[in-house]
Protein backbone atom coordinates (compact mmCIF):
# COMPACT_ATOMS: atom_id res chain seq x y z
CA UNK A 1 0.00 0.00 0.00
CA UNK A 2 1.45 3.42 -0.89
CA UNK A 3 1.44 6.23 1.22
CA UNK A 4 -1.10 8.02 -1.54
CA UNK A 5 -3.21 4.86 -1.38
CA UNK A 6 -3.40 4.70 2.39
CA UNK A 7 -4.25 8.35 2.88
CA UNK A 8 -7.59 9.55 0.64
CA UNK A 9 -9.41 12.70 1.17
CA UNK A 10 -12.69 12.70 0.88
CA UNK A 11 -15.73 15.22 1.16
CA UNK A 12 -15.29 18.35 3.51
CA UNK A 13 -11.98 17.60 3.77
CA UNK A 14 -11.62 18.17 0.21
CA UNK A 15 -13.27 22.21 1.26
CA UNK A 16 -10.64 21.59 3.85
CA UNK A 17 -7.62 21.76 1.85
CA UNK A 18 -9.35 24.69 -0.90
CA UNK A 19 -9.64 26.84 2.24
CA UNK A 20 -6.38 25.93 3.72
CA UNK A 21 -5.73 29.83 2.75
CA UNK A 22 -8.34 30.87 5.51
CA UNK A 23 -6.93 29.40 8.75
CA UNK A 24 -9.89 30.91 10.21
CA UNK A 25 -12.63 28.86 7.80
CA UNK A 26 -10.37 25.81 7.93
CA UNK A 27 -10.46 25.64 11.80
CA UNK A 28 -14.25 26.28 11.75
CA UNK A 29 -14.80 23.48 8.65
CA UNK A 30 -12.83 21.13 10.52
CA UNK A 31 -14.62 21.01 14.00
CA UNK A 32 -17.46 20.03 11.61
CA UNK A 33 -16.01 17.57 9.04
CA UNK A 34 -15.55 14.28 9.73
CA UNK A 35 -11.80 12.61 8.87
CA UNK A 36 -12.42 10.36 6.33
CA UNK A 37 -8.21 10.78 5.80
CA UNK A 38 -7.15 6.75 6.28
CA UNK A 39 -9.78 5.33 5.14
CA UNK A 40 -10.80 4.45 0.94
CA UNK A 41 -14.68 5.10 0.86
CA UNK A 42 -14.52 5.55 -2.43
CA UNK A 43 -12.46 3.57 -4.64
CA UNK A 44 -13.66 4.50 -7.55
CA UNK A 45 -11.10 8.18 -7.71
CA UNK A 46 -11.50 10.37 -10.86
CA UNK A 47 -8.02 10.13 -13.04
CA UNK A 48 -7.07 13.23 -11.44
CA UNK A 49 -7.31 12.21 -8.26
CA UNK A 50 -5.17 9.16 -8.70
CA UNK A 51 -2.87 11.54 -10.90
CA UNK A 52 -2.67 14.28 -7.23
CA UNK A 53 -2.52 10.49 -5.32
CA UNK A 54 0.36 9.49 -7.71
CA UNK A 55 2.38 12.68 -7.14
CA UNK A 56 3.07 12.48 -3.25
CA UNK A 57 0.61 16.24 -3.42
CA UNK A 58 -2.27 14.81 -1.89
CA UNK A 59 -0.14 13.54 1.65
CA UNK A 60 1.73 16.86 1.61
CA UNK A 61 -2.30 18.23 1.97
CA UNK A 62 -3.36 15.71 3.80
CA UNK A 63 -0.44 16.43 6.57
CA UNK A 64 -1.73 20.17 5.83
CA UNK A 65 -4.87 19.22 7.13
CA UNK A 66 -4.34 17.26 9.83
CA UNK A 67 -1.58 19.55 11.74
CA UNK A 68 -4.72 22.41 11.43
CA UNK A 69 -7.44 20.41 12.98
CA UNK A 70 -5.26 18.16 15.36
CA UNK A 71 -5.82 19.87 18.73
CA UNK A 72 -9.45 20.35 17.54
CA UNK A 73 -9.80 16.60 16.44
CA UNK A 74 -6.86 14.32 18.84
CA UNK A 75 -9.06 11.33 19.36
CA UNK A 76 -9.72 10.63 15.64
CA UNK A 77 -6.53 11.26 14.52
CA UNK A 78 -5.24 8.64 16.99
CA UNK A 79 -7.54 6.31 16.47
CA UNK A 80 -5.17 6.06 12.63
CA UNK A 81 -1.81 7.13 14.68
CA UNK A 82 0.02 4.16 13.06
CA UNK A 83 -0.34 5.41 9.69
CA UNK A 84 0.14 9.32 10.48
CA UNK A 85 3.91 8.00 11.94
CA UNK A 86 4.77 6.06 9.03
CA UNK A 87 3.50 8.70 6.55
CA UNK A 88 5.67 11.38 8.47
CA UNK A 89 8.77 9.00 8.48
CA UNK A 90 8.69 7.99 4.92
CA UNK A 91 6.89 11.13 3.53
CA UNK A 92 8.58 14.56 1.38
CA UNK A 93 9.80 17.87 3.68
CA UNK A 94 6.29 18.65 3.59
CA UNK A 95 4.58 15.60 4.67
CA UNK A 96 7.45 15.41 7.53
CA UNK A 97 7.01 18.74 8.80
CA UNK A 98 3.22 18.76 9.20
CA UNK A 99 2.95 15.12 10.36
CA UNK A 100 5.52 16.64 13.34
CA UNK A 101 2.76 19.33 13.30
CA UNK A 102 0.25 16.98 13.52
CA UNK A 103 2.09 14.39 16.12
CA UNK A 104 2.77 17.38 17.95
CA UNK A 105 -0.50 18.67 18.74
CA UNK A 106 -1.95 15.10 19.42
CA UNK A 107 0.50 14.34 22.02
CA UNK A 108 -0.56 17.58 23.53
CA UNK A 109 -4.18 16.34 24.09
CA UNK A 110 -3.66 13.48 26.64
CA UNK A 111 -0.97 11.93 28.82
CA UNK A 112 -1.06 8.62 26.88
CA UNK A 113 -0.71 10.15 23.44
CA UNK A 114 2.20 11.83 24.74
CA UNK A 115 3.88 8.62 26.39
CA UNK A 116 4.06 7.51 22.92
CA UNK A 117 4.56 10.38 20.20
CA UNK A 118 7.38 12.04 22.41
CA UNK A 119 9.55 9.80 21.99
CA UNK A 120 9.21 9.63 18.58
CA UNK A 121 9.29 13.40 17.71
CA UNK A 122 12.32 13.47 20.20
CA UNK A 123 13.92 10.79 17.86
CA UNK A 124 13.29 13.10 14.77
CA UNK A 125 14.69 16.20 16.10
CA UNK A 126 18.02 14.01 16.88
CA UNK A 127 18.41 12.52 13.13
CA UNK A 128 17.18 15.47 11.26
CA UNK A 129 19.04 17.28 9.66
CA UNK A 130 20.58 20.50 11.77
CA UNK A 131 18.94 23.06 9.37
CA UNK A 132 15.35 21.28 10.42
CA UNK A 133 15.74 21.22 14.24
CA UNK A 134 14.76 24.82 14.77
CA UNK A 135 11.14 24.15 12.60
CA UNK A 136 10.70 20.65 14.48
CA UNK A 137 11.41 22.15 18.05
CA UNK A 138 8.81 25.13 17.29
CA UNK A 139 6.39 22.78 16.22
CA UNK A 140 6.55 19.73 19.29
CA UNK A 141 6.47 22.89 21.77
CA UNK A 142 2.46 22.17 22.40
CA UNK A 143 3.38 18.74 23.61
CA UNK A 144 6.30 19.93 26.22
CA UNK A 145 5.47 20.15 29.72
CA UNK A 146 7.61 19.32 33.12
CA UNK A 147 8.16 15.88 32.30
CA UNK A 148 9.52 15.97 28.46
CA UNK A 149 11.20 19.12 29.10
CA UNK A 150 14.83 18.66 30.21
CA UNK A 151 14.85 15.81 27.13
CA UNK A 152 14.13 17.98 24.86
CA UNK A 153 16.32 20.47 26.36
CA UNK A 154 18.94 18.37 26.32
CA UNK A 155 18.34 16.95 22.87
CA UNK A 156 18.61 20.55 21.48
CA UNK A 157 22.04 21.26 23.25
CA UNK A 158 23.21 18.49 21.91
CA UNK A 159 22.41 19.47 17.99
CA UNK A 160 23.82 23.04 18.85
CA UNK A 161 27.13 22.91 17.39
CA UNK A 162 25.83 21.19 13.44
CA UNK A 163 24.01 24.64 13.34
CA UNK A 164 24.33 28.14 11.48
CA UNK A 165 24.83 31.03 13.93
CA UNK A 166 21.12 31.95 12.21
CA UNK A 167 19.71 28.57 12.82
CA UNK A 168 21.39 28.84 16.64
CA UNK A 169 19.38 32.14 16.87
CA UNK A 170 16.33 30.46 15.97
CA UNK A 171 16.99 27.86 17.86
CA UNK A 172 17.41 30.06 21.42
CA UNK A 173 14.28 31.40 21.54
CA UNK A 174 12.74 27.39 21.59
CA UNK A 175 15.22 27.08 24.44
Amino acid sequence: LTIGGALLVVGGVIALIKARGYAAGVADDASHVPLYIFDDPDPTLSANDRDLQDRGHLSDRVGIALATVADQRPHEIWEHIDTLIRVTAQGTVISVVWGIRAMAKVAAASPAYKARLFPILLEHIRKCIPRDVPTHAESILCAVDSSNQAALLALLDSRKAEMTPAQFTRLKKVM
